[in-house]
């Protein structure tokens, strides 16, 4: 059974006007996003194989649109690793996903939109809607 720990919390700065805090509660982060800012979360196993997988959450809704995204993981029924979030933007919208499954392995860039929220590569080809907003 793996037991992913979250070690690292680095806050990526896009935009110059971009503010990020990054708040770590155990294994809560909180971060808040403005304009083109980015939040990437660096989680390393604390299993035999000792993995790096990376969650990396990025703000596309637009300049006036503040995104808090809260994420925590845990181990799910089956006893594999669950990585959600939480997502409140300043315009009313809401969801929580599944950011990252033991079944889904590899890194994880996703993209909030205004529509929705999407699976893609880091640099934003390919999208792929996983979520409505």
């Amino acid at each position: 059974m793996l037991i992913f720990k979250t070690l690292i919390v680095f806050a990526c700065i896009i935009s110059v006007s971009a503010i990020i805090p990054a708040i770590i509660f155990g294994l809560i982060e909180t971060a808040t996003f403005v304009g083109e800012s980015a939040y990437q979360i660096v989680r390393k196993s604390v299993g035999a194989s000792g993995n790096q997988k990376y969650v990396r959450i990025q703000n596309t809704m637009g300049k006036n649109v503040v995104a808090t995204v809260r994420c925590a993981s845990a181990p799910n029924a089956w006893g594999s690793t669950l990585f959600y979030c939480d997502l409140e933007t300043n315009n009313g919208k809401s969801a929580r996903w599944d950011a990252y499954t033991d079944d889904k392995r590899g890194d994880k860039n996703w993209f909030l939109r205004g529509d929705g929220i999407y699976l893609g590569n880091a640099d934003g080809s390919d999208l792929k809607k996983e979520k409505d907003l």
